[in-house]
Order: C-alpha cells, then sequence, then structure tokens
C-alpha cells in the first residue's frame, strides 16, 4: 500500500510540475530541451499493420531506441508520469499529420492487478495527454485485459499467441459507428494493438488509426 501512495504522490506531482527535460533530466520547463529534440531517435514515418486483411495506418514520433527506449521505460516502469505531457505533444503532431479524423481516443488497458502494482495505467495517462493536445477529444476506456504473461518476455510468434483473447469488451461500452483513435506505448510486432482492433470492430467502432510514442525499427529486435 505505501509503494502505490508512494507512486500516487509522485504520479501528482510529476502531472503538476514537469520541470526538466524527461529525456535527460536537464532543466527546462517545456519538458524537452533543444539538445534532446537534435538527438532525440526520430521516427515519425506512417506504417500500416494488417488486421484481418485490412490496412490500419499507425505512426509514432520516435524509434525505441537510446534516449527515447529509456525515457519511456522511466515513464512506465519508475512513476517518471510527468513525461505524459511531453510525450503526448510529439505524438499530437503525428496524429495531425498523418491519421484520419476520429471522434474519440482509446487506449490499451493494463490488467487490473498489473495496474494496481504499477500505480498507473501509462497508456492512459497519455491518451488524457493527448486529448488536451488534440483539443479535448474525448478519452473512453470500452476495454478490459485479462491477466497474462507479459510480452515483454516472449518471441514474436510467442506475442501473437499470448494477445489472443487477451482483451475484451466492457459491457457498458458503447461504440457504433464511433471513429475511434487508438493509444499505446511502443509499438514492438503490433500483437497488442491488433488484438485491441479487432475488439473494438467487434463492438461496432471504426478503428482509424493508432498511434504510440515509440516504434521498434523493422531490423530492430522486439524487446521490453
Amino acid at each position: 500500500m505505501k509503494r502505490v501512495l508512494s507512486r500516487a504522490v509522485e504520479a501528482l506531482r510529476g502531472l503538476l510540475f514537469p520541470r526538466s527535460c524527461v529525456f535527460c533530466g536537464k532543466p527546462e520547463p517545456g519538458g524537452v530541451c533543444g539538445e534532446c529534440k537534435l538527438s532525440l531517435p526520430w521516427y515519425g514515418e506512417p506504417t500500416t499493420l494488417t488486421v484481418d486483411g485490412a490496412a490500419l495506418p499507425v505512426t509514432a514520433p520516435l524509434r525505441y531506441e537510446g534516449l527515447a527506449r529509456g525515457a519511456l521505460l522511466r515513464f512506465k516502469f519508475h512513476g517518471r508520469v510527468r513525461a505524459a505531457r511531453p510525450f503526448a505533444s510529439l505524438m499530437a503532431a503525428c496524429v495531425r499529420n498523418l491519421l484520419p479524423e476520429f471522434d474519440a481516443i482509446a487506449c490499451v488497458p493494463l490488467s487490473l492487478t498489473r495496474r494496481l502494482r504499477r500505480g498507473y495505467n501509462q497508456t492512459r495517462l497519455l491518451a488524457d495527454a493527448l486529448s488536451r493536445e488534440l483539443d479535448g477529444a474525448p478519452v473512453i476506456s470500452p476495454l478490459r485485459k485479462r491477466v497474462r504473461v507479459a510480452n515483454s518476455s516472449l518471441g514474436a510468434e510467442q506475442r501473437e499467441q499470448n494477445t489472443q483473447g487477451a482483451f475484451r469488451l466492457k459491457r457498458s461500452a458503447s461504440l457504433a459507428g464511433l471513429r475511434v483513435l487508438l493509444v499505446d506505448d511502443v509499438l514492438t510486432t503490433g500483437a497488442t494493438i491488433r488484438e485491441c482492433v479487432r475488439v473494438l470492430r467487434g463492438g461496432g467502432a471504426d478503428v482509424v488509426g493508432a498511434v504510440t510514442l515509440c516504434a521498434v525499427a523493422r531490423n530492430q529486435k522486439a524487446e521490453d
């Protein structure tokens, strides 16, 4: 309980008072310093995932390496939630430039067990911050996740198998005709996004695209 409360306090402090560069730690009220903007591993190219025979546009501002990888891992596992706002600013630029219009933002959920252990869902923080960057597009939470082995310990084929049936719609979900943008933290093999899209579409949503903070390059090994 103390661990959860400590992370909650850190989360609130971080969201209210982002004072340094989230990538290098140097003082920077805006969250990303000029030096890091020049040296970050920019990705920013549109890609597609095939979901049940149809192409889904996916984009990310950064490659999952170097400064970007380190910052994302601190955000995801070590309570550095103040990074959500600067991260979302980078993601918003990709959404504006590369993805179709949408009505609502949905994020990839964590299982209840993992969310309680971590104290927050990093993709929900990204979705909320992205909403503020994109003029208040509503954030919805129609998905639940069953407890599964973490994908970070699995290879590409095993990830696909592990994510099958891992997500389901909440009973309260109302998605018919809704154009949805899906948010996750990192694109590795695409297994998680594909399964979430299948479930959302099964509930009547039109998933127009997905955005992540980082993406693993095509010749890069999927990890973490």
